[in-house]
């Protein structure tokens, strides 16, 4: 019983999934850790972020779509962005399908026409730290990956709508 307990404390099932979204450098200045955006768009969810110095990244909450923080150290799923392949994208024999542009890297990638931009969703668990560098290296070296930015209430809507539906 007391394992249950813990496991549930400790995994949600994947209903809550990691976003880019940090206050680790400076407790209350929030920023994206692929430093997009100098106009920074916020969907928090009511009365949040709430953590203070203890819950320095955010999550999506993929029923409601609004972020919250929380501790770095949790592990939860994740969502990791990377540009578009320039050529359109060409499938290695090894990689799945996915969208033409967003061809050629490990996994299947999604992309979201209004911005060209590719999103992945990792179902492993990791803690922050831990989901940010798997997104660097599924985005390959060249072009770079990250934890998912969402810069617009457009990014918002394809993301929440798509998570919905995986």
């Amino acid at each position: 019983l007391e394992n249950d307990q813990v496991w549930e404390a400790t995994h949600d099932d994947g209903v809550n999934m990691w976003i880019g979204f940090t206050d680790k450098e400076h407790e209350g200045d929030w920023k994206w850790s692929d430093s997009s955006s100098g106009y920074v768009y916020k969907h928090w969810d009511e009365n949040e972020p709430d953590g203070g110095d203890s819950e320095n990244c955010a999550f999506i909450h993929i029923e409601t779509g609004a972020w919250r923080d929380t501790n770095c150290l949790d592990k939860h799923t994740f969502v990791c962005k990377r540009e578009p392949d320039e050529e359109g994208g060409e499938s290695h024999p090894t990689t799945p399908g996915g969208d033409p542009a967003c061809r050629g890297y490990d996994g299947v990638w999604r992309e979201d026409e209004s911005t060209g931009m590719c999103y992945q969703v990792i179902e492993t668990e990791l803690n922050w730290d831990e989901a940010r560098e798997e997104c660097r290296y599924r985005g390959g070296w060249e072009r770079g990956g990250d934890l998912a930015s969402i810069n617009s209430f457009q990014e918002q809507l394809f993301l929440h709508t798509w998570l919905t539906t995986i």
